[in-house]
């Protein structure tokens, strides 16, 4: 038989595998939520008694078009400067403000998007802090889903 095979031939044994493979796999990655990459798909292959590679397992998950969740990594906001006198303490933690409108909150937070991150920032009247972040949070959200 020569090396070169018709079009109609069926298809080889490592392709029947392969698909048997590609369909075990997006069952564990359903399983995991789609959470998990090549490295835990193929752990949990070979805890079935699965003789694969971790390479073909990358190969076919990537056929297949499915990625793992990527831990994002951390970044530091504050950064500590030596001989630099850190800001006084003008409440002196005393937070009951003795009339409306005396004691201010602000906050800045950082929310990580699949476009970069979201810096929201708040100034709220103390006494009210707790009512108006809820709802600059929700205006938050609305502006990156991209509502407004």
């Amino acid at each position: 038989m020569s090396c070169f095979r018709s079009r109609s031939s069926s298809p080889s044994e490592r392709a029947l595998v392969d698909a048997r493979l590609s369909e075990r796999i997006r069952e564990l990655y359903a399983r995991s939520r789609d959470s998990y990459g090549a490295r835990r798909i193929y752990l949990d292959l070979r805890d079935e008694d699965v003789r694969v590679g971790r390479k073909r397992v990358e190969r076919l998950m990537r056929a297949a078009g499915l990625s793992g969740y990527v831990k994002r990594r951390k970044f530091r906001t504050t950064f500590g400067v030596p001989g630099v006198r850190v800001a006084d303490d003008l409440v002196e933690r005393d937070f009951n403000p003795p009339a409306p409108n005396r004691l201010w909150a602000s906050d800045i937070k950082y929310v990580s998007t699949w476009e970069g991150t979201l810096y929201l920032a708040s100034v709220l009247p103390f006494e009210i802090t707790s009512l108006l972040l809820l709802v600059a949070v929700v205006a938050a959200v609305v502006v990156a889903k991209g509502k407004i």
